[in-house]
């Protein structure tokens, strides 16, 4: 069973508070959280299970009018699924104006009323981890991910701190906020040190138990 990367995304957000990241739309904030996961996933070379990142998909399909019932080959459980007016750009809610039934190779999509508009079916999944991960291995990643969240904010400041005198960058930067930032990489660094050192020990029963 694989690991999807949206419980890693969910588990990096929760360590971070990063106002300028949410005004960034959707589609390039999850292009970044990518990129801090490849680099992640490369970092922890500690890791006994294959951290290969596959299975990005996106689609969209068009709902004619005039449906109760709609069956579409499509049936990855784990997606992001819109329902969207064409015309309208309308998002209808799940459990409220349709119910989608998951099969094998399909799903079901059933309306509450007869569709009066063309729908599109829009389908996003941001990929997934090809091994399944325990707790402690997406939160080593969360971590790491942190890491790399973290360098380009440092390089802003350390530019802005070699063009501008000390007077002019603590009042267009805020004083230290630099030191802040180096500071937040060490507790970072330090802690993630800590999370490999237990997981390396993970299982680990003793030296007299290796043969």
């Amino acid at each position: 069973m694989a690991t999807p990367v949206k419980d890693i995304y969910k588990q990096f957000l929760s360590l971070i508070n990063d106002e300028e990241m949410l005004l960034l739309e959707e589609e390039i904030i999850e292009e970044m959280m990518y990129s801090y996961l490849q680099k992640a996933t490369f970092d922890f070379y500690e890791c006994r299970k294959d951290l290969s990142i596959i299975g990005q998909e996106e689609s969209c399909i068009t709902i004619p009018i005039g449906q109760s019932e709609f069956i579409i080959e499509y049936n990855n459980k784990f997606a992001e699924i819109k329902l969207i007016g064409k015309y309208t750009d309308k998002e209808y809610e799940i459990n409220k104006d349709y119910n989608i039934k998951y099969k094998e190779e399909d799903c079901t999509i059933t309306f509450e009323t007869e569709t009066e508009e063309e729908i599109l079916f829009k389908s996003k999944y941001l990929g997934e981890i090809i091994s399944d991960l325990d707790l402690d291995e997406i939160i080593i990643l969360a971590y790491g991910m942190m890491i790399w969240w973290l360098q380009p904010k440092i390089l802003r400041e350390e530019n802005l701190k070699q063009m501008l005198t000390d007077s002019d960058y603590n009042t267009k930067s805020g004083a230290n906020m630099l030191a802040k930032l180096c500071s937040l990489e060490i507790q970072i660094r330090e802690q993630l040190a800590k999370y490999k050192t237990r997981y390396s020990y993970k299982g680990f029963k003793g030296w007299d138990k290796i043969e």
